[in-house]
């Protein structure tokens, strides 16, 4: 994570809204996040910690099961399967199998056996349970990825799932129910829904290692706010690094902030035009993502990604990415889930960075990844 979708691309602090705040094109503005920890203590990039920790290689390096890259570059920006159609398409097959269909191939996460297209990982005391028993899944069942209560600080102690494949564009989707921590609201956890490649090497000669990542992630003690990251490049040594961000407050209606980073210090280039759109979110009153299961969806093309949620059977078109190709990431990449304590990123306007007081569970309904 580098871990993550993701995370790190913002910490904690308060924004200044790059929408509608008067904030002219290329002035710096302060966004929703900004990295409290230094740029030089281990673990400030988790997602990369934790690549570069463990005993099994980083996922850009098992490109010999990639796919060849897709030639198209259109993706409808508001089109999507439902959640039901999607179940439909898994239920005609063995519990806890993937099934193939025009949308891709959905894991359901109903037997309690690992399936064999998914790692799982369970670390630092966390767990990892298919077949869970949970209300509002689609069939009943989910992958439940718990953390304990105080649980250290670091991707490393995630609870997570990640495809054995790896992809470089398509459609990737997960049904997610993050954690309730209402009673503990200064509590730091981050649940995450991305893709990652990084093999430690700068292909494109910029100075800067290549990091191919799409993220969706949502802080805990902020259940209404999407926090949304497009990284292609980012130095474990010093920080440097190259993403777009998006925060959406989406029970608001409220975009927080777009920008341009190239470090964690939280003075991002504010985006526009085609950078920027939709120029606006329209608001879902009470949207709370740890209440109900909904589907998060990342559209990944070659010249555009699309970030989507689904609510009540309704897409809500979070992002349309349309930058600069520089700015989409193009390598080899695997698709996780995950939860983990995050010590040095809060939402905006709070303070949230504490270990949780009890075991907190995120409930991952159904997976999507592309058939090809």
């Amino acid at each position: 994570m580098v871990v993550g979708v993701a995370l790190l691309a913002l910490a904690g602090g308060v924004a200044t809204g790059l929408e509608g705040a008067g904030a002219s094109p290329g002035s710096p503005v302060r966004t929703a996040a900004v990295r409290s920890r230094s740029t030089t203590a281990p673990g400030h990039r988790p997602w990369l910690s934790r690549r570069t920790t463990t005993s099994r290689p980083p996922t850009g390096t098992r490109t010999s099961s990639a796919p060849p890259r897709s030639t198209s570059t259109t993706i409808p920006a508001t089109t999507s399967t439902s959640a039901s159609a999607t179940r439909t398409s898994t239920t005609s097959t063995a519990p806890g199998t993937s099934a193939a269909s025009g949308a891709g191939v959905t894991q359901g996460w109903a037997a309690a056996s690992a399936p064999s297209d998914y790692l799982l990982a369970p670390r630092g005391g966390s767990s990892v349970q298919p077949g869970h028993a949970a209300d509002g899944a689609l069939d009943g069942k989910a992958v439940a990825l718990t953390i304990p209560a105080g649980a250290g600080a670091t991707p490393d102690n995630a609870a997570e799932v990640e495809s054995r494949r790896t992809f470089r564009s398509g459609t990737f989707s997960s049904r997610v129910r993050t954690p309730d921590c209402s009673a503990q609201r200064s509590t730091g956890a981050v649940t995450g829904m991305f893709t990652y490649g990084n093999d430690g090497r700068d292909h494109d000669g910029d100075g800067i290692v290549d990091n191919s990542e799409l993220d969706v992630e949502i802080l805990c003690a902020a259940p209404q706010e999407l926090n949304l990251t497009i990284w292609t490049d980012y130095n474990d040594s010093d920080g440097a690094q190259r993403r777009v961000t998006r925060v959406v407050d989406l029970r608001a209606g409220r975009i927080v902030s777009t920008g341009y980073c190239t470090d964690f210090s939280g003075d991002c280039r504010p985006l526009s035009g085609a950078e920027a759109t939709p120029a606006s979110v329209a608001a879902v009153p009470g949207f709370d993502s740890s209440a109900a299961f909904h589907d998060y969806r990342i559209d990944w093309s070659p010249d555009r990604v699309v970030f989507t949620v689904t609510v009540d059977g309704r897409d809500v078109v979070l992002w349309d990415y349309r930058g600069p190709a520089d700015r989409i990431p193009q390598g080899a990449s695997s698709y996780l889930v995950n939860l983990w304590h995050t010590d040095d990123w809060s939402p905006t306007g709070l303070t949230a960075r504490g270990a949780p007081t009890t075991p907190l569970t995120a409930l991952v309904d159904s997976t999507t990844v592309p058939s090809s």
